[in-house]
This record gives structure tokens, C-alpha cells and sequence, in this order.
């Protein structure tokens, strides 16, 4: 015989005063005991919202996938509970989309970086063995120049013969120290050079010791010592909280692109959320499969099918005809670059300042 569960006046978790009938609360629907959750009652609701769970899911994903704009319609008309919530369809496909895409994007770039190193090694030991026959030409013997070129071979195969060449350029960079161009150029190799402190970077170019340039020369030292990818992946990550963070304001835009429709705010929001799920979850998969079919097909065909989903949702969501439809996400995609480029850039700024 099951015990007789004790009840409370006053629901524990909102203070909602209850009547003695009452299970739950009307309010915040909590159990009305005044006991601990049993451990069998823990493993049922957890049973009971992961199955509520898949079943929103199941739900949402047929028309998320095949009726562009039919979730927002949905939202907006407030049958929500059925449906899985944008903001969390968006963090969840967003999640997947930008763990595949640090995957994916981190290894073909460090594919592309290594290929790199290895002519650019070549590259600067032949600056450098060139550099250095030219300012021993007529103080040695051809003899002598043939023993040095040889014994210089092996700077191609240094981890950074850019170092041998900076020195070899001292004497420029005092001619031209008071150049822009020189002096950022003096800049970029010090800041290079294994072991140099900030107020060595300072001598060297006799800037002026206060925090700013104090602050350049240790930042530019902790860029230049970081590995190839580090600083990479670091910006790659913020990518996904740039993107989050750019949505108000295009869904602000998008308020007044459609300001004589008289739709709330939210309206516009709840649309951008969607499309830029799916957007996300199409690029996910051509990612994918031009990284493990070692192709670039697949970007074409996500790009033309985001595009006719987007159409097809501006249509259903915000019923004008074509022109105008059109004509409007036009204009939402000129002013989204511009949003973009500007967020990017501002992404890659606070990357380089905090990392």
C-alpha cells in the first residue's frame, strides 16, 4: 500500500497558496509534498521529460526540415508546447554546426599550414644565402664563397631562418627607422626574435615607455610565439558567440525592413532563429561531406538549397508576393554582409587582444 504522501500549504518552490486537493501547483506545476524526491520519482521524471523531449522533437524536425517558415507561423500563433523552442533548436543545431566546422576547418588548416612552413623555409633560406653573397661578393674567394654557400644549405632546414635574415637586415632597418613602412616592418621581426622582453622591443625602436606601447610590444610577443593553429581555433571559437550575438541586431533590421506589417519584435527574432538553424545544420553536412569525399561540390548545393528555403520562408511567413519578397531579402542580404564583415572584424580585434 503506497504511503500517504504529506501535504503543504504553500507550494515549496513559488509560494503559491495551495488547497488541499492539489497535487501540483498551478502555478510552477511542482509536486505538492513536503518530502524529498524519492529516487524512484527522480528516474520517472527524468524518464518523463526525455520522452517529452523526443516527442517535441519529433515533432519539430519534419517541418523544421521540409515547410520553411511553417515553425514560426506556429510560434507566432502560440501553439509552442508541441513544438521544440527556436532559441533552444537554434543552441543545439548552432552546437553542431560549429563543432564540426572547428573540426573540419582546424585540420584543413593545419594541413595548409605545414604544406606552408615548408616552402617558406625555402623560401627565406634562399633570401638568405642570396642576401649573404651579395655582401661578401669581392671579399672572398670563389673558393671560399662555395663553402659558405654550402655550409648555408643547412639554414633551409631551420625552424626559422627568418631570424638569420632580420639580423642580416640591421643595417637597413637604421636607415629607414624613421620609415612607417620600416619601422613596422622592424616591428614584425623583433617581436619574432626567440627570448626578446617588451622593453627590448621598446629600445629597439625607441618608443616611448608608456602602457600602450608597453602593451603592442607584449602583445605582439605572446601572437608571435603562439603555434600556427592556436590563434585560429581561439578565433574560431568565438565565432559561434558572434554569430548568437549578431541576431537582435539583424532581427532590428529586419523590424524595420517590415515595419508597416506591424509585427512585434519577437516575431522577427523567432524567424531569424529558425533559418539560421537550418542554415546551419545544411552547412554541417556539406562540410562533412566535402572533408571525407575530398570535395567541393557540396557547398554548391547547400548554398542553392539555403537560398530556396530562405525564399520559400520569407513567403510563408510574411505573405507578400514575389517583387517585394525578393526585393527585401535583397536588401536583408546586403545589409547582413555588412553586419558580418563588421562583426568578424570586431571578433578578430578582442580575439587578438585576449588572447
Amino acid at each position: 500500500m503506497p504511503k500517504a504522501v504529506r501535504k503543504v500549504p504553500r507550494c515549496q518552490n513559488c509560494d503559491y497558496p495551495l488547497e488541499t486537493e492539489f497535487n501540483f501547483c498551478p502555478r510552477c506545476s511542482q509536486h505538492n509534498s513536503d518530502k524529498l524526491t524519492s529516487f524512484w520519482r527522480l528516474v520517472v521524471e527524468v524518464i518523463s521529460d526525455l520522452f517529452s523531449y523526443d516527442s517535441r522533437f519529433a515533432k519539430t524536425i519534419f517541418p523544421f526540415l521540409f515547410k520553411p517558415g511553417f515553425l514560426t507561423n506556429e510560434y507566432v500563433a502560440g501553439r509552442r508546447v508541441r513544438y521544440m523552442h527556436p532559441l533552444r533548436l537554434y543552441v543545439f543545431v548552432s552546437l553542431l554546426y560549429f563543432s564540426v566546422f572547428s573540426v573540419v576547418v582546424g585540420r584543413s588548416v593545419k594541413d595548409e599550414s605545414d604544406a606552408a612552413d615548408v616552402t617558406l623555409n625555402r623560401v627565406q633560406a634562399d633570401s638568405v644565402r642570396a642576401q649573404l653573397r651579395r655582401n661578401l661578393k669581392g671579399e672572398l674567394s670563389d673558393t671560399d664563397m662555395a663553402k659558405v654557400d654550402s655550409a648555408l644549405r643547412v639554414v633551409a632546414k631551420a625552424k626559422d631562418p627568418g631570424l638569420i635574415n632580420m639580423h642580416l637586415n640591421d643595417d637597413d632597418d637604421e636607415e629607414d627607422h624613421d620609415d612607417g613602412d620600416g619601422e613596422l616592418n622592424r616591428y614584425l621581426r623583433l617581436i619574432n626574435t626567440k627570448g626578446i622582453t617588451e622593453n627590448q622591443v621598446l629600445d629597439s625602436l625607441r618608443w616611448e615607455r608608456n602602457w600602450r606601447n608597453l602593451f603592442k610590444a607584449r602583445q605582439g610577443i605572446r601572437l608571435a610565439n603562439l603555434k600556427k593553429n592556436e590563434f585560429i581555433e581561439f578565433f574560431m571559437g568565438k565565432i559561434s558567440l558572434m554569430m548568437f550575438a549578431m541576431l537582435p541586431f539583424v532581427a532590428l533590421f529586419m523590424k524595420l525592413l517590415y515595419v508597416r506589417r506591424r509585427r512585434y519584435y519577437m516575431e522577427h527574432l523567432t524567424f531569424m532563429l529558425h533559418i539560421h538553424a537550418f542554415t546551419f545544420l545544411v552547412l554541417a553536412l556539406a562540410l562533412l561531406y566535402n572533408y571525407y569525399a575530398d570535395s567541393d561540390h557540396a557547398g554548391w548545393w547547400a548554398t542553392l538549397l539555403i537560398l530556396v528555403y530562405i525564399t520559400v520562408a520569407f513567403r510563408q511567413v510574411y505573405r507578400q508576393g514575389w517583387f517585394r519578397t525578393l526585393s527585401k531579402m535583397f536588401i536583408l542580404f546586403m545589409s547582413y554582409s555588412i553586419s558580418l564583415a563588421f562583426f568578424l572584424l570586431l571578433t578578430l580585434a578582442v580575439s587578438a587582444l585576449l588572447v
